[in-house]
């Protein structure tokens, strides 16, 4: 038996995927969806609804649906009113769950770039280009830069890096005289993380 432990939004974890906050473990999607479901309404929710931050899923499918597809599949998202733009990239080669990396795409829209933060540097070019290219089909003009992100120290903490620098990346987008230099931040702020969402989690069940 796995059960639902918390259903939020559109997000159900279940309780094996609560257990993969456990240190050692990859973060699957699921917790990288209720953490972005987090931050769309209970965190950002002051930004006049210029963040938009895409279901892991979604992003998913944009990789490999035909444009036509994808553009039914984002319509109800409102994209084109979006300023900021936040993608889970997956290095998982079909629709399905799994992969082994996972890296996050940002569309600034007042930027005119696609920024991708990279957590082991290189190992999501891939998919992150596929993206990007699913995108610029879309009219989302922008070239791809490649940002200094910074990088992890073991094999299992990308979904964790994905989650704090879309926080981050969010808070100085919010605040512009406090712009955050990402090749400034130290590997330390990611510490305490897991911990962090497992008692966010923990609190939305009392």
């Amino acid at each position: 038996m796995d059960p639902i432990v918390l259903s939020y939004h559109d997000v159900a974890l279940r309780k094996s995927d609560v257990s993969l906050l456990d240190d050692g473990n990859w973060l699957n999607d699921k917790i990288i969806g209720f953490m972005f479901e987090y931050y769309s309404h209970e965190v950002f929710t002051n930004c006049d609804g210029k963040i938009a931050f895409i279901d892991p899923d979604v992003v998913q499918l944009m990789r490999y649906l035909p444009k036509e597809d994808v553009k039914s599949v984002l319509s109800s998202l409102n994209l084109e009113d979006k300023e900021l733009i936040l993608l889970p990239i997956n290095d998982n080669s079909d629709f399905g769950p799994g992969g082994t990396h996972w890296s996050l795409l940002v569309f600034d829209k007042c930027a005119r770039k696609f920024q991708h933060f990279d957590s082991s540097r290189g190992s999501n070019s891939v998919p992150a280009a596929q993206v990007h290219h699913c995108l610029l089909s879309l009219d989302f003009a922008g070239e791809l830069v490649e940002e200094n992100a910074v990088q992890q120290t073991n094999g299992n903490d990308c979904g964790v890096h994905v989650i704090k620098t879309a926080e981050m990346l969010c808070r100085s987008w919010k605040n512009p005289r406090e712009r955050l230099d990402m090749s400034e931040v130290q590997e330390n702020v990611y510490k305490g993380e897991r911990k962090r969402i497992r008692k966010l989690i923990l609190d939305k069940l009392t």
